[in-house]
């Protein structure tokens, strides 16, 4: 037997695992954060939110290990959230006075997580805004100066913020760290000690931190004393289920189709028609992207190519039409006959 979510820690709250987004299950949660869950497609828990939610909702500090970023966040907005709302003093948050700062190592996954996160502070008093390069820094220093009680960001934005004096962090109860081990890949410990020891942020011992990561850096546990108390709950996704832990229904099914070079196009015609719903095409290099996306339109089919050299407003645009449905602007002939 494979398990989904392992849960390693002392003390563990009684409520886990919760069995679903019921005010059975979890009576913390306000009507509209239910009512906001259930807009936003969460049906039900996911095998990683049935252990972590109580866990982080009990005000206990977390790690995940061996979970991608989409399941890392859909499991640690909820008791950011959740637990902004029971805490009076969040609301209203001063000028640039912050309640929760969520960390995230590239602009895609901060835009997308500060997505999930205005779902569920739909209808509510809470505000979150979104910090990191590509979006527009006056609009960030309006809001924040409107107050804002979350806020999602790359590190090195955070920390400009934070040395103009436009983000306070004294006021953080709940810092979340999404993808740790690719933080530290990227290079961004630097910015992350100046933030945990010299930016005003509170101490471990003063607020809740709820870490993801896919694989367990060899060197975090030797930060973590810095990062989280000593009686933090580790929650580990293990075996085949792994790949599954954070999803509601089993979503990739792998098949190798042999073809030759000659024949890659028309197979690949024959399986996006095929397809129901999206198709994702990972081509090797920009210019096969490009030329891909070219081909298949010339097939009829709707297509737009991702390519490296787009500007962060038209990767969006792109994203936007591919998740819409709607049909993209042609991408010019890449001349594929080179």
């Amino acid at each position: 037997m494979h398990r989904c979510a392992a849960p390693q820690g002392t003390d563990l709250p009684l409520s886990m695992p919760i069995a679903s987004f019921d005010p059975s299950d979890l009576p913390q949660l306000s009507a509209q954060l239910l009512e906001n869950l259930k807009l936003a497609g969460h049906e039900a828990p996911t095998p990683l939110q049935r252990h972590v939610v109580p866990v982080a909702l009990a005000g206990r500090d977390a790690l995940i290990v061996g979970a991608g970023r989409d399941s890392q966040a859909a499991s640690l907005l909820l008791p950011v959230v959740a637990r902004l709302m029971l805490d009076p003093r969040a609301l209203p948050a001063k000028s640039g006075g912050l309640r929760a700062v969520v960390l995230a190592p590239t602009r895609e996954a901060a835009s997308r997580t500060v997505q999930e996160a205005r779902q569920l502070v739909l209808r509510t008093p809470l505000r979150c805004t979104l910090a990191c390069g590509g979006t527009p820094l006056d609009e960030t220093l309006a809001e924040l100066s409107a107050g804002v009680e979350l806020l999602v960001a790359t590190p090195g934005r955070l920390v400009d913020l934070v040395e103009r004096g436009r983000a306070v962090l004294g006021g953080v109860k709940v810092l979340a760290l999404l993808e740790v081990d690719r933080l530290l890949d990227l290079g961004f410990e630097p910015q992350l000690r100046r933030l945990l020891l010299l930016q005003g942020l509170p101490s471990a011992h003063e607020r809740q931190t709820l870490l993801g990561c896919a694989v367990k850096p060899p060197d975090l546990q030797r930060r973590l004393p810095e990062l989280a108390r000593g009686d933090m709950v580790q929650v580990r996704v293990t075996g085949s289920a792994a790949v599954h832990a954070g999803c509601r229904n089993v979503l990739v099914e792998q098949r190798v189709v042999y073809a030759e070079e000659r024949d890659k196009q028309p197979e690949l015609g024959k399986l996006v028609r095929r397809a129901e719903g999206l198709t994702v095409v990972v081509c090797s290099t920009r210019r096969r992207c490009e030329m891909v996306a070219y081909l298949l339109q010339g097939e009829g089919l709707t297509a737009l190519a991702q390519p490296d050299r787009l500007k962060p407003k038209e990767r969006e645009a792109a994203l936007q039409a591919l998740a819409t449905g709607a049909n993209p602007d042609p991408n010019p002939d890449p001349d594929p006959a080179h």
